[in-house]
């Protein structure tokens, strides 16, 4: 027997696999940074420009989560991300390790094109917002 492809479930369900895999590692890069030197300001500009950067990807499945094939193709570049920086992970805890691995510049990569789609979601929305008012304000003016 086969049965239908159901979009929306394998959709969700990629999406919540993607957002847990990225806060899994972001969570473990945080932590290895803390253990392999010494503690940096957690509030500071590079810290939070950081961390925006690497969950925008959230976000970004979030906004694409009606499109399945493009959520689970998010969802997998997610789940190589961590999959591909355990190696670094055990490494650092056994005492060895680099600071910058391909695990980061691939999660800062995602979370750059992640962030050029929220930025064109929301100019999509803002013109939708503005069509909409001057909709309105003409509407006004003909009816009286």
């Amino acid at each position: 027997m086969t049965e239908k492809w159901d979009a929306h479930r394998t959709s969700s369900l990629a999406f919540n696999v993607g957002c847990a895999s990225q806060v899994i590692w972001v969570m473990l890069t945080d932590i290895l940074n803390y253990m392999k030197g010494p503690y940096e300001e957690l509030l500071g500009y590079q810290y939070l420009a950081l961390h925006v950067i690497w969950l925008a990807p959230i976000l970004a499945l979030w906004i694409l989560r009606r499109l399945p094939s493009v959520t689970i193709l998010y969802a997998l570049s997610l789940v190589a991300i961590l999959v591909s920086s355990l190696p670094e992970f055990l490494r650092v805890i056994y005492g060895h390790g680099s600071k910058q691995t391909l695990a980061s510049l691939a999660a800062a990569a995602i979370g750059v094109v992640s962030l050029v789609v929220i930025f064109l979601w929301l100019l999509d929305r803002l013109v939708d917002l503005v069509f909409i008012t001057i909709q309105r304000i003409v509407g006004v003016f003909r009816n009286g």
